[in-house]
C-alpha cells in the first residue's frame, strides 16, 4: 500500500553530481518492482555551463538516445519514460519548447532551484531567510504552473531550505502555491531526498529541518493539493531503498491527496 511503483523523478550522470549507467536505474527500479520510471536529468540551459549542476546542450542527444534505447529494450518489463527537470525561467521557455519538439521529450517537471541575472546563475537559498528571493521562488514556481510546460511540481518546498522564519510573510507564500496547484490541478511532489539521507544514517527525517517540511504539507493536506512522490534518485541504489514509512507518515499525518504511487 505504501509502496512506490511510478517514479517520473530520476537524474543520471550526466548532470555531474548523480552516479551510475543509465541501465543501472532500469535493472534498479525492475528490483524495486516499480512500474513506470521516469527519466528527468537536470535540462541544459541555453549558452551555459554548469557540469557539477546540470548537463551541458551537447550531451542532450545522447540522453534522450540512451534513455529511448532502455525503452525499447526494457519495453515488456516496465515503462520508461523520457523528462526533464526544469527551471521555469521566462526568457528560455523558446529554447525549452525547442528541445521538447525537437528530441521528443515527453514531459518536463517544475524543479526551481534558481534563475539566472546579469551576475550569471544562482540558487534562492543561497540568500537566508530573504523575504525577496522567497518571493521570487514562488511567483516563478506560479508561472510555470500556469505556463502549461510541466507535469508537477518538483520539491515545491525547496525554498524553505533558505527561509527558516515562521512568520506570516512564509505562510502566505506556501499558500500562493497550494492555492495555484489546485486550481490548475497541478500535483506537488513530496520529495524523498532528505528523507532518503535520513534512512542511510539509520535514522529518521525531520520535516522541521530540511524538506519535506511539516509546515508545508500541513497547508498542502488543508488545501487537498493532488500530491506525488519523487524519489529523485542520484544513484541507482536510491530506488531500492524502502520508504515506506516515510510515505505512511505523510499521508496519514497530513491527510494528503495522493493521486499516484
Amino acid at each position: 500500500m505504501w509502496k512506490i511503483t511510478n517514479n517520473f523523478h530520476t537524474h543520471t550522470s550526466r548532470c555531474g553530481h548523480a552516479f551510475g549507467e543509465d541501465e543501472e536505474y532500469v535493472v534498479a527500479a525492475i528490483k524495486a518492482g516499480i512500474k513506470v520510471l521516469g527519466f528527468s536529468d537536470h535540462t541544459p540551459w541555453p549558452n551555459i555551463s554548469q557540469r557539477r549542476i546540470r548537463m551541458d546542450e551537447e550531451m542532450l542527444g545522447n540522453y534522450v538516445k540512451s534513455i529511448n534505447f532502455l525503452k525499447e529494450k526494457y519495453k515488456d518489463i516496465i515503462d520508461i519514460h523520457l523528462g526533464l527537470e526544469v527551471e521555469y525561467i521566462d526568457e528560455f521557455v523558446p529554447f525549452y519548447k525547442k528541445i521538447k519538439e525537437e528530441y521528443g521529450i515527453e514531459y518536463f517537471i517544475l524543479g526551481q532551484h534558481g534563475e539566472v541575472d546579469e551576475n550569471g546563475p544562482y540558487f534562492y537559498n543561497q540568500f537566508a531567510n530573504n523575504k525577496e528571493m522567497a518571493s521570487r521562488y514562488v511567483e516563478q514556481v506560479i508561472k510555470g504552473m500556469e505556463s502549461g510546460l510541466f507535469k508537477y511540481v518538483a520539491h515545491p518546498d525547496h525554498f524553505l531550505n533558505g527561509y527558516r522564519i515562521n512568520d506570516y510573510f512564509i505562510e502566505s507564500q506556501m499558500r500562493q502555491i497550494c492555492q495555484k496547484s489546485l486550481e490548475l490541478n497541478i500535483p506537488l511532489e513530496v520529495n524523498l531526498t532528505y528523507p532518503r539521507i535520513a534512512i542511510m544514517q539509520g535514522g529518521v527525517h525531520n520535516g522541521l529541518d530540511a524538506y519535506p517540511f511539516d509546515k508545508f504539507w500541513k497547508i498542502v493536506g488543508e488545501y487537498g493539493c493532488p500530491v506525488v512522490f519523487g524519489i529523485d534518485a542520484h544513484e541507482p541504489d536510491n530506488l531500492l531503498l524502502d520508504y515506506s514509512d516515510e510515505i505512511r507518515y505523510m499521508i496519514e499525518t497530513f491527510k494528503l491527496n495522493v493521486v499516484g504511487l
